[in-house]
Parts: structure tokens; sequence; C-alpha cells
């Protein structure tokens, strides 16, 4: 039961994020992750809501939990290398 809101709410958070609506969808992953704090998948899109709003501590804390979860699982690697290659790109222009 718990594994299915859970489900509900980072498909809803998924949806909300397609829209560019972060808040709301970062509102639906913690709940996610709050029903299932294994849910590595949740712990990963509610990073990347962050990201987009700029919120790179946040961003980088949800990817790191992730990868901890699932070491395997390659979205949180890549959304983390995404990170770091962007932070060194703006790094060199400013």
């Amino acid at each position: 039961m718990r594994m299915s809101t859970a489900l509900a709410r980072r498909c809803r958070g998924l949806s909300l994020s397609n829209l560019q609506r972060h808040e709301r969808a970062i509102a639906d992953y913690s709940k996610a992750i709050e029903l299932d704090e294994k849910y590595e998948i949740a712990w990963n899109n509610r990073g990347f809501s962050n990201f987009n709003l700029a919120r790179y501590q946040e961003s980088l804390a949800d990817y790191t939990r992730a990868i901890a979860l699932d070491s395997q699982y390659s979205h949180p690697l890549n959304n983390r290398y995404d990170m770091d290659d962007r932070s060194n790109e703006c790094s060199r222009v400013g």
C-alpha cells in the first residue's frame, strides 16, 4: 500500500516537473520519500526539480542519497556529472 501511494506521488511529481511546476513536484517527491525513504527514483527526481530551481546544494544531496541507495542507478550519477560539468563551465566563463 505504501509503495503504491509513493509511486502515485512520484508519478504525479514527474507530470508536474514536465510542466515546469517544480515546487509542486518537489512536494510530491518529498511525500513519496516520506512514504518510502529508500525510493531512489523519487530522490533523483526531487534532485532534478531542485536543480531546475537553482537549489544546487539540495539537488546534490538528493542525487547523493539516490546513489547511496542504488549505486547502479545511472540517472543520479549522470545528473551529478552534469551538475559538476555545468559548474566547471560557469567558473571558466566567470
